[in-house]
């Protein structure tokens, strides 16, 4: 096949397409309108004209009467010219798609699917419109049946309880009778067709209405709590307030007279509010209210069992105060009785005579509150706290009889205990002097000597100080504190009085051993005049240790540890 050939054959396939895709547009768009025409009818087919009919026999005016107006004459042009002109726009839509120029085709299609759903949207506009209408009109004749049976009720409620709403009820009436005229004009605006105006009445007469109900509802419940229930709590009040007066009972700066009559003030108050329906005051002013009189019922249960507290405590302190004064009597006889033994440092007798003194003030004190209590001139929530201070005054008397009873019981123990020391003191120093002559030293260094007399003169004293006819017992046991220091002390120095005049002997005769020593010897010789004329043995431990120490390292230390593990033995 030549060039031509393809190209012929190609022009060909061009040109079919064409044709097809125009022939497949235009059946498309025929299908188009006619669901468009479809929908047109729809909207053609429904009932507006009945419901058109029935709006008008509504003796419709002001607002309401414009508004169906203005659907009316919009559904009028729409059946008049609307559906003719998309009709015709449908046609010209049908006739240009037979021809070739697609875009002015689909152009004129969207322009018709744009009339076709404004005259849906007009559509709607006007059965809403409608539907408003006949939905408003229905219920503003409800809203009449339904608040002209409320008034009825409201006013039978009020004629026939009168006696519940109180000083309310001309209020009530006044604003139930202007309820009702406001009622009338709404009756008639509903029933004359002006909805508009009928509605803007029924806003603010439903509103109003609801608070009326709502003040009856809340208002016999105020008129009981400030007519009957406050003032029987008045009563009571008053009759407990009489009965615990005769009794014997006191109020602080006549707190109950001036509370009941400040509640018979703010309740007269309270009802001038709820005589004008400000029950928003009234509800705030029976919080108040109430507040006070459990206030008084709180001070009557207070003072009430503070009486209870107050009798049971003083009948205890009176007991405990008895016994306090036994105890302190007892205490002066047994001062009375040491006295006679013993020497008191600590000012007892004082002490116990300022225990007395304490005693009879507390005393005062409970005789003054009984007396009070028996006058009807106290408050017994005010005693509660001097009575607890009084009880510790007590209490502190207890611990300083018992700390004194304790020190005073304990004194013959002391001496007793003292006088078995000086025993064990005496028999010590028998011990040492009987270690120092079984010695058999030649005698003893001055200062020893002058520390074993100190001791034993010191020991004497105390000897005469336990067996004395009236013991001071703290210095008593002060000085047996010394002379037992004194007497280890002079234990101490007795064992190294021993320990080297024993350890010069040792020396001495191991000195023996080395007298070919110059040395020696002649340590030798001092260390018996050390020992012999100034009886310093220690002096005389030194002078040999060092001879023999030089010739043999480590003999006088080993030769003094042997004396003191045969010491030992």
């Amino acid at each position: 096949m030549t060039q031509v050939g393809h190209i012929v054959i190609g022009l060909i396939v061009v040109i079919a397409a064409i044709y097809l895709f125009i022939f497949v547009t235009q059946r498309l768009t025929t299908r188009q309108v006619a669901k468009l025409m479809i929908k047109l009818q729809t909207l053609k087919d429904i009932p507006m004209q009945d419901r058109l009919v029935k709006g008008r026999k509504m003796s419709l005016m002001g607002q309401t009467l414009d508004d169906f107006q203005e659907n009316e004459a919009l559904y009028n042009r729409i059946m008049a010219t609307d559906f003719d002109d998309v009709k015709q726009q449908a046609d010209q839509v049908l006739a240009s798609a037979q021809g070739f120029n697609i875009w002015q085709t689909n152009q004129d299609l969207r322009n018709l699917k744009k009339r076709v759903d404004q005259v849906a949207r007009d559509i709607d506009t006007v059965n809403q419109g409608l539907t408003d209408l006949e939905q408003i009109d229905a219920e503003h004749k409800q809203a009449v049946q339904d608040l002209e049976l409320k008034y009825k009720n409201l006013r039978k409620t009020l004629l026939s309880q009168n006696f519940i709403f109180g000083n309310t009820l001309d209020k009530l009436e006044d604003i139930l009778g202007e309820l009702e005229d406001e009622f009338s004009e709404f009756s008639n605006r509903t029933e004359n067709g002006d909805h508009v105006a009928a509605s803007e009445i029924y806003e603010s007469l439903a509103m109003e209405t609801n608070q009326l109900e709502e003040r009856m509802d809340q208002i016999p419940g105020l008129v009981k709590d400030l007519s009957t229930t406050i003032p029987e709590q008045q009563e009571e009040l008053q009759a407990t307030f009489d009965q615990m007066m005769e009794q014997g009972f006191t109020f602080k700066d006549n707190f109950v007279e001036q509370a009941l009559k400040q509640i018979e003030e703010d309740r007269k108050t309270t009802l001038e509010a709820l005589k004008n329906l400000t029950l928003k005051k009234v509800q705030e002013q029976l919080t108040t209210l109430h507040q006070e009189i459990n206030q008084i019922y709180k001070t009557f249960e207070n003072e009430y069992q503070a009486s209870q507290i107050v009798q049971k405590k003083l009948d205890e302190l009176r007991e405990y105060l008895g016994h306090l004064q036994q105890q302190n009597q007892n205490l002066n006889q047994l001062v009375g009785q040491l006295n006679q033994n013993y020497i008191f440092n600590h000012d007892e007798e004082n002490s116990i005579r300022d225990l007395s003194r304490q005693l009879l003030q507390v005393e005062k004190d409970l005789d003054s509150i009984r007396l009070g209590i028996n006058k009807k001139e106290v408050v017994f929530s005010q005693l509660t706290e001097k009575l607890m201070v009084d009880e510790n005054q007590l209490d502190q008397v207890e611990e300083q009889q018992i700390g004194l009873w304790d020190n005073l019981k304990v004194l013959p123990e002391i001496v007793k205990t003292a006088q078995n020391k000086v025993e064990l003191f005496v028999e010590s120093m028998r011990k040492i002097k009987r270690r120092v002559e079984r010695q058999g030293l030649p005698g003893a260094p001055t200062t020893y000597l002058n520390f074993f007399d100190q001791v034993s003169e010191m020991l004497n004293k105390l000897q005469q100080q336990v067996n004395a006819p009236r013991v001071n017992v703290d210095d008593l046991q002060r000085q047996v504190s010394i002379v037992g220091s004194d007497l280890d002390n002079l234990q101490v120095a007795t064992n190294e009085l021993l320990a080297n005049a024993t350890l010069t002997g040792i020396l001495l005769h191991k000195a023996n051993q080395y007298r070919e020593y110059p040395e020696v010897v002649q340590a030798v010789q001092n260390a018996q005049v050390e020992y012999n004329q100034f009886y310093n043995y220690e002096k005389a431990v030194e002078v040999l240790g060092q001879a023999l120490d030089r010739i043999e390292p480590g003999t006088t230390e080993i030769l003094r540890e042997q004396n003191n593990q045969n010491r030992l033995i």
